[in-house]
């Protein structure tokens, strides 16, 4: 039997089976009541996203088996503290989506004098096979009830704020590195590079995905390097270089450290950046109230390092106490 058709006869598994399934898979229930698991199962946290968190814990070797055998408890809180930090990261990638377009703007106010006409030369250097999909974009925003009073001042031709509003983010990158090249503007080619970052972690936290695992994988060493732009935000920050090299192998992280430092840089007061403290700060403290439940003996190692480095980072560039 194929991979493929081995997965065809896999069924999603019943909530009252789900439990057995969790233990045959090494998870415990010292610490968590089996019929309460039931419940947060159905009502809180799918089975496979749940058990997906015992990735943390491969790795950790005790005296009784080669790896850790995880309570429920700790799962739970894992998923909780994920939560956290994808609220926390996916406010904070929207305020870059935000500021883009702002600095977009200002430099259009610099270096244009027609607010038209770059959309229209924008439009017309795109691939052939790339432009209907940008024109089905914007149409499909016009048609959104959020989008109506554009749709009423605006038709066939948009000027460049209407524009940026309607487009999705990966067109606002593209946007971005159009109007860099055009300009010859340094900073506008730095963010470009780096919003493919902030898009790539803006599309997992918004679409639910498990953060805090990614950070524990394997690194690759083929992975894109950070840009000067962040090599240099890191350096200042006083993180010893090697610190700095072993953590920013990991494809997950580098996006993580990318948004927290491009944020401080854009973001250095307001409204926007207290809420990121705020939700930033809930994060550690959350892991800091339960370190009973996630310690040394328990998680990998590399796991609480990782955490260890990323709260190091808030802190010394302002984002915590």
């Amino acid at each position: 039997m194929t991979g493929t058709e081995n997965h065809k006869k896999q069924k999603l598994v019943p909530i009252h089976d789900q439990i057995f399934r969790l233990e045959s898979e090494g998870i415990r229930f010292d610490l968590h009541g089996k019929r309460d698991a039931e419940h947060y199962l159905s009502t809180k946290c799918n089975f496979f996203k749940i058990l997906s968190y015992r990735a943390i814990f491969t790795g950790s070797v005790t005296e009784d088996s080669q790896f850790n055998k995880p309570d429920f408890a700790q799962l739970r809180l894992l998923a909780s503290i994920d939560q956290r930090l994808r609220h926390a990261l996916l406010g904070m990638t929207l305020d870059l989506e935000r500021i883009s377009k702002v600095l977009t703007l200002q430099k259009m106010e610099k270096y244009e004098g027609n607010e038209y006409a770059i959309v229209t030369s924008f439009l017309e250097t795109l691939d052939p096979h790339f432009s209907p999909c940008i024109n089905q974009e914007i149409q499909r925003s016009l048609k959104s009830p959020y989008n109506s009073w554009i749709n009423d001042q605006y038709h066939d031709v948009l000027p460049v704020w209407a524009f940026l509003e309607l487009v999705s983010f990966g067109t606002l990158r593209s946007f971005v590195h159009f109007c860099a090249s055009r300009w010859d503007d340094k900073q506008l080619r730095n963010l470009h590079y780096d919003l493919k970052r902030v898009n790539s972690l803006r599309n997992a936290a918004a679409h639910g995905s498990c953060i805090i695992n990614s950070i524990v994988r394997k690194q690759n060493e083929f992975q894109r390097r950070p840009s000067s732009t962040i090599n240099r935000l890191l350096a200042e920050t006083g993180i010893s270089k090697a610190r700095r090299r072993h953590w920013m192998k990991n494809p997950a992280l580098q996006e993580i450290v990318t948004v927290i430092l491009l944020h401080n840089l854009l973001i250095s007061e307001g409204n926007s950046r207290s809420r990121a403290t705020t939700e930033l700060k809930a994060v550690f403290d959350d892991l800091s109230a339960n370190s009973d439940l996630i310690n040394t003996k328990d998680a990998a190692p590399s796991f609480l390092a990782a955490l260890s480095f990323l709260r190091e980072l808030t802190e010394r560039v302002g984002l915590l106490d």
